[in-house]
């Protein structure tokens, strides 16, 4: 394909590092932001063309965010070799699609029209790359033993059809963190 390019990312970093009170307590603040142009993924396309899919360029990503870590010394007595220290870290990290290319789009419309065609990866602009979108279920409605739907509009029904996926969440967390506690004698 001469068309299809590599992925280029720019990618934008600053931070800072503190310590106070000899080293008692220290922290760390970084906030980044990044853009991946040119973004690799797969497009699928009818079997009867021989394969599944096929590479191609999509579109454009950008993340921004940031990472708070801090640690500190609650007991540190070098006499008699007692330390114990706790830390925690938060991150977040939020992406969205910001750019599109024709195909894709074409293909979203496509998999929300046909429920014959089902793509594996559905990417709008403005949600997140690793959006989540499904058809609503209520679970089954034990007087039929049938599975029961909401449409895209909130309606109640017993039929599943692809257009009537929504956009659930992102399968990746905005924020994620971490505590820890050490005691060492």
């Amino acid at each position: 394909n001469p068309r299809l390019t590599w992925q280029t990312t720019d990618e934008f970093n600053t931070g800072v590092e503190f310590g106070l009170w000899q080293g008692r307590v220290r922290g760390e603040f970084d906030f980044y932001t990044k853009k991946t142009s040119n973004l690799l993924s797969y497009m699928d396309i009818p079997l009867s063309m021989g394969f599944p899919s096929y590479l191609a360029n999509v579109g454009e990503v950008k993340n921004r965010g940031y990472k708070l870590s801090l640690s500190a010394y609650l007991i540190r007595d070098r006499k008699r070799q007692l330390n114990w220290i706790v830390s925690g870290q938060l991150v977040y990290d939020k992406n969205w699609v910001s750019k599109l290319s024709d195909a894709i789009k074409e293909q979203n419309e496509a998999a929300l029209q046909n429920e014959d065609y089902e793509v594996a990866n559905l990417f709008y602009e403005g949600r997140p790359q690793n959006g989540i979108y499904a058809v609503r279920s209520l679970g089954i409605d034990p007087s039929t033993g049938r599975e029961i739907y909401l449409d895209k509009d909130g309606n109640i029904t017993d039929t599943w059809h692809a257009g009537d996926k929504v956009f659930l969440g992102s399968s990746q967390p905005l924020y994620r963190g971490n505590f820890g506690s050490m005691l060492m004698w």
